[in-house]
């Protein structure tokens, strides 16, 4: 599904753990991206011994490896015209264990490992990498409603963070920003 808002900012939609879909959308609609937001993630919680591998390969596929797909169809693009901004959308968890947290912590470990690697990569291109790290977000996560977590950062308070990332000049790159409700 693809939503333009203006000339300037379009939605691509898809399932991108279905890596047929998730090709179809990139394959027609990647040539002029500025900006790449990787926001899509998904949380499933319990004890090593409790999880189905189905379970954890998903995890992985979506919070990792569907990443790492679309960024094998961006990069040209814009190494090609050595400029833009990539920006992946994790979690505190990227830098933390919990408990019943295992394989989730370690996929976003893991984009954040991808995240520190392609700014090693992209060093001395005009592309830019960040990883946005944030606590408890107040929406329909993990089966959550909006509002019930009140204390929490809202979502509102991470675009207003992206906002800013996109509106550094070329030469700024904001590398991580770890962020947390004040509350928590």
């Amino acid at each position: 599904e693809i939503n333009i808002v203006d000339e300037r900012l379009i939605f691509l939609k898809c399932d991108i753990s279905d890596e047929r879909e998730l090709f179809k959308v990139c394959e027609n609609n990647l040539a002029d991206i500025d900006v790449f937001i990787a926001n899509a993630g998904c949380g499933k919680f319990a004890k090593v011994e409790k999880f189905d591998l189905l379970d954890v390969r998903n995890l992985f596929e979506i919070n990792l490896i569907a990443n790492f797909q679309i960024l094998k169809q961006i990069l040209p693009h814009m190494k090609a015209r050595n400029h833009g901004k990539i920006i992946f959308i994790s979690s505190d968890a990227d830098n933390q264990g919990f408990d019943e947290g295992t394989a989730y912590c370690a996929s976003k470990f893991g984009l954040k490992g991808l995240s520190k690697a392609l700014r090693v990569e992209l060093d001395g291109t005009n592309i830019g990498v960040t990883t946005i790290s944030p606590g408890r977000v107040d929406t329909n996560f993990n089966g959550k409603k909006e509002g019930d977590r009140p204390h929490s950062l809202k979502a509102l308070d991470i675009a207003n963070i992206i906002q800013f990332i996109i509106s550094l000049p070329e030469r700024c790159n904001v590398e991580s920003i770890e962020v947390k409700s004040i509350y928590e």
